[in-house]
């Protein structure tokens, strides 16, 4: 995620560098382990585990969210079809509300705190220009 986020320049262009020989973004992965054995040495597995189905829970509920909103945006011209309209999504985001119900106050907060300290990284990062005011200055 680093490294696709340093490529559009929402993070610092060293987490998109990548290694000469495997082509790998070598700052990114470092960082996810240094901060995933932080996490691994502060908590317990089952904490990490928890973590882990939280954000991905809360991923899939985005996910299952969004698809009403892009067919209707795209006026029916999706990519793909599913069976029955909006009730597969709408019950994928249903079920990850009940999930989310499932864990623990503890596990939510944690959450919480993650996604507000990357919303706080992302509010503070530099901006870009405009691609109107960048063919202005190249003028």
């Amino acid at each position: 995620m680093t490294y696709a986020f340093a490529e559009h320049r929402d993070v610092p262009a060293l987490f998109g560098k990548v290694h000469p020989r495997y082509g790998t973004p070598v700052i990114s992965i470092m960082f996810f382990c240094g901060i995933g054995g932080i996490l691994a040495i502060s908590g317990t597995f089952v904490w990490l585990a928890m973590m882990s189905v939280v954000a991905r829970l809360a991923t899939y509920l985005v996910t299952c969210l969004a698809v009403p909103v892009l067919r209707k945006r795209s006026g029916g011209q999706a990519g793909f079809r599913v069976p029955f309209g909006p009730v597969i999504p709408l019950s994928g985001a249903m079920l990850c509300l009940w999930l989310f119900t499932h864990a623990s106050f503890q596990d939510i907060r944690a959450f919480v705190i993650a996604c507000a300290a990357g919303a706080v990284l992302y509010l503070v990062r530099p901006r870009r220009m405009s691609s109107a005011r960048n063919l202005q200055s190249s003028m």
